[in-house]
């Protein structure tokens, strides 16, 4: 039993995860490959939904990718209409990436497979597990997003 050690917390946080992840994650699977996308596109994706307009080398360092990897991930996006590039108005040396309608929508759709899947998921788990689960996590978000 995990003491709050968090070496431990992290290993069952990963166990959790890789359930969650595993078994549980074949809708979304299959919609990422229904529109061709990949984890990196979509992590893209809802960068660009977070924070609005991004230039490349800010959503390249958003995403953790080189400039070139960040490139060809936005043609493949515009190409396949999630994203649209752009001028920056105040630089016409820098190009702005945006999220479209058809990219926003495409992301509600992952979201809302996601969370179908986790919850069915969770529903498996006692509702007095689920409760307690969900007040350390609400405690532990409290400490982690101040």
């Amino acid at each position: 039993m995990a003491k709050g050690n968090p070496d431990e917390l992290a290993v069952l946080l990963q166990r959790l995860n890789a359930v969650l992840n595993g078994r549980e994650a074949r809708g979304s699977l299959a919609l990422l490959q229904e529109t061709g996308l990949s984890l990196p596109h979509v992590v893209a994706l809802y960068a660009l939904d977070a924070k609005g307009p991004l230039s490349i080398s800010a959503l390249a360092a958003g995403v953790r990718l080189s400039l070139a990897a960040t490139s060809q991930l936005v043609d493949r996006l515009v190409e396949k209409r999630f994203v649209a590039r752009a001028e920056s108005r105040a630089d016409r040396r820098v190009k702005t990436v945006r999220l479209t309608a058809s990219g926003r929508r495409t992301l509600r759709s992952i979201h809302r497979t996601r969370s179908r899947e986790l919850a069915a998921a969770l529903g498996r788990v006692p509702r007095a597990t689920r409760e307690a689960l969900a007040r350390a996590l609400v405690a532990a978000l409290g400490h982690l997003e101040a």
